[in-house]
């Protein structure tokens, strides 16, 4: 697996193929859609043999939607391919052990079904979901399994909504700390402010910053956006820029 979730494959004379939706040890037929010198990008045609590492995805558009591109492998492979991946960027900027530890500390997530604050729904009238993957096609759907209850609460309610509106519409809706459900309506990609979507990994991370904060240092909070870990690390430090 390549670390964005591809299948990679290679042809008789070497060139890399990657192929979405596909496992280890699938036997695929894949039609090429993008050919470079040293790689090409497949588009899945065809499961000849599956592999036994497969999982049935949770959701019924899956593979359609292009919301998700996971759902078909088990989440511990999920992760120790996404660890690899982090692996692989460090390396390539020269950032390996001594610089940094040759042990990572890992935090996986124990919630990875409806976690996810925030989701854009896409509309037409009162046909509501996502878009089809790498197209503008409208994929219907009646909830999302990756979102949280209180979002697939309003589901119906939102697409009541949206089936007055004159044109094709976007919904970004999402559940805020305190619990109550905010809707922007054909607005910018959070445009109420960005936050992480998955609230308990955030929580981990917030928490594993915060205690390597020395107390009374200067910390400096580079990309910090709005402050999601430096509000943290405020109390414990004598200064910190953002």
């Amino acid at each position: 697996l390549s670390r964005g979730g591809s299948g990679v494959g290679r042809t008789e004379d070497g060139r890399v193929i990657f192929v979405p939706l596909t496992a280890p040890g699938d036997r695929v037929r894949a039609r090429i859609v993008e050919l470079e010198k040293h790689f090409a990008q497949g588009e899945l045609q065809e499961i000849v043999t599956a592999s036994p590492v497969r999982v049935t995805p949770r959701c019924p558009v899956f593979g359609r939607c292009g919301g998700c591109q996971w759902q078909h492998l088990p989440y511990d492979l999920q992760w120790k391919t996404k660890v690899s991946g982090v692996r692989h960027a460090l390396k390539r900027v020269l950032l390996e052990p001594p610089h940094l530890p040759a042990e990572f500390e890992e935090l996986s997530a124990e919630q990875i079904w409806e976690y996810r604050n925030r989701i854009q729904l896409r509309g037409e009238g009162a046909v509501m979901g996502f878009f089809e993957r790498g197209s503008r096609r409208l994929v219907p759907v009646d909830r999302c399994d990756i979102a949280r209850p209180e979002i697939n609460a309003v589901w119906e309610k939102t697409r009541k909504i949206g089936a007055e509106k004159r044109r094709s519409w976007k919904a970004e809706v999402e559940v805020l700390p305190s619990g109550e459900i905010q809707t922007s309506w054909n607005a910018p990609h959070a445009a109420q402010g960005f936050r992480q979507v998955h609230d308990g990994q955030n929580q981990k991370l917030q928490n594993w910053v915060s205690k390597r904060i020395a107390p009374g240092s200067w910390v400096l909070d580079l990309f910090g956006g709005s402050g999601n870990l430096s509000f943290g690390s405020a109390p414990r430090a004598a200064r910190v820029d953002c």
